[in-house]
């Protein structure tokens, strides 16, 4: 895979989608200098699954809520790194949900991978800044509105099986001393 680097210290796992058959090298270098290294080489070839339908915002996949509950479930195998959030450590391969609010709501995500993983919520899909962003978030007031709901790896090499979730719930009632005008003596 030309072009293949990686910079960060340590290196625990590389993940690359190789989409083309053929011989590859893998080259092992060391970042100190010495005569015996120390280190152990573990390489797993495993066949890469298909780029996720939701891949782009034209193919938004909808986010089925039941209960309010609803479930997220994607590979990055194949899928592009479409976006980014300035929010996130770095941009990756991304899928994208479709969430519509009939009211305005309390909305947390969580994913879940064995990878650097993102999530964000914006109403503008691969555009302006997130209105919520990270390993999860948590938002006690969102308006009635369509949504898109971002799930990205965190780096390129960030690919595999992403799972998670999302709860909608109705937002809680401003209380009534909320303005100046409806103060409660004390």
């Amino acid at each position: 895979v030309t072009g293949v680097q990686t910079c960060a210290l340590p290196i625990s796992e590389v993940r690359v989608a190789l989409d083309q058959p053929g011989t590859y090298t893998l080259i092992v270098d060391g970042t100190q200098p010495g005569a015996h290294p120390d280190f152990a080489l573990d390489a797993t070839l495993l066949p890469l699954a298909a780029a996720p339908a939701n891949d782009r915002c034209a193919g938004a996949a909808a986010l089925a809520l039941q209960d309010g509950l609803g479930r997220i479930r994607v590979n990055l195998d194949r899928a592009s790194d479409d976006f980014g959030a300035a929010c996130l450590p770095g941009s990756g391969p991304d899928a994208v949900y479709r969430l519509h609010l009939d009211a305005r709501s309390h909305v947390s995500a969580q994913v879940f991978a064995d990878f650097g993983v993102g999530v964000y919520l914006t109403r503008d899909c691969g555009q302006g800044a997130p209105l919520a962003c990270g390993g999860g978030f948590d938002v006690a007031d969102v308006a009635a509105g369509d949504y898109f709901l971002v799930v990205e790896g965190v780096g390129p090499q960030a690919r595999g099986r992403v799972q998670g979730q999302v709860l909608v719930e109705a937002a809680a009632a401003a209380p009534a001393n909320d303005l100046c005008a409806n103060a409660v003596a004390l």
